[in-house]
């Protein structure tokens, strides 16, 4: 039998230690996500308080 030594293992592809401008870009993108959802909800909840109210959205394009 051949020894492992002549095939050593491919390196992994992700690696275990996330470098650290990746992970201040990742806590970035995650504090914009949650920004942008806490956003819709807002529109959401104003968006039915005023159908609620029987208030109507009026679209013009005027090119």
């Amino acid at each position: 039998m051949k020894s492992n030594e002549s095939n050593p293992k491919a390196p992994t592809k992700h690696p275990t230690a996330i470098p650290k401008g990746r992970a201040d870009k990742d806590a970035q993108m995650e504090e914009q996500l949650r920004a942008m959802r806490m956003f819709e909800k807002q529109n959401r909840e104003v968006a039915s308080s005023l159908v609620d109210l029987g208030a109507t959205q009026v679209y013009s394009n005027f090119l």
